[in-house]
């Protein structure tokens, strides 16, 4: 091999190894501003959250004490039985009260907002841990039945849910709100000397 060979192959080699290591630059760069738009749009979709009032309110009805004053505001009552109420399919015969419809505008108002969070989960465009944030609502709605006192309450809620096609909530409340998600305190005994 003469000179010219050798110096030809080294070359090929070192812009090889070049072209490598501008491909891993290139790759990492991306990963970090694929990762900062994606803490953008979480950061995006928290303030929403946090801020839309009719979220709130849904928010305020599944968080409801009855120690609190209404979630609706103002006048409209509310309390466990009229949210039950609420979910029912109303009928010619026994239609919506105006705080029933309230609550019904407050739970789509939640509802759809998740639905977004599930297409996002499910497209990649936000992750698995991301949703750690919402936890509590998902195990607030996991655990109704516990948390508001009214038996039945849950299944209501779900049979609302399915009648109106939130089933973007349900798959994220059942992933992240179930009882294998739960933190678990770990208590530790202290030694003997």
């Amino acid at each position: 091999m003469d000179t010219y060979e050798t110096w030809d192959v080294w070359l090929k080699v070192i812009g090889g190894l070049a072209a490598t290591v501008a491909f891993i630059i290139g790759l990492t760069q991306y990963r970090k501003g694929q990762k900062w738009q994606r803490a953008s749009t979480l950061n995006e979709l928290i303030d929403l959250f946090e801020t839309d009032e009719e979220i709130q309110k849904g928010c305020g009805i599944l968080d409801w004490d009855p120690l609190e004053e209404s979630p609706l505001g103002g006048s409209l009552a509310f309390n466990n039985q009229i949210f039950n109420s609420a979910l029912r399919i109303p009928d010619s015969s026994r239609p919506l009260e105006p705080n029933e419809v309230a609550i019904r505008d407050a739970l789509d108002a939640f509802l759809d907002y998740f639905e977004k969070i599930y297409y996002l989960r499910k497209s990649g465009l936000i992750g698995s841990d991301d949703c750690a944030y919402f936890d509590y609502w998902f195990e607030m709605a996991w655990d109704m039945d516990c948390y508001n006192k009214l038996e039945g309450l849950k299944a209501a809620f779900e049979r609302y849910i399915n009648n109106h096609n939130f089933r973007g909530f349900l798959a994220l409340r059942n992933q992240y709100g179930s009882s294998s998600r739960r933190t678990r305190l770990v208590v530790v005994e202290p030694q003997a000397a």
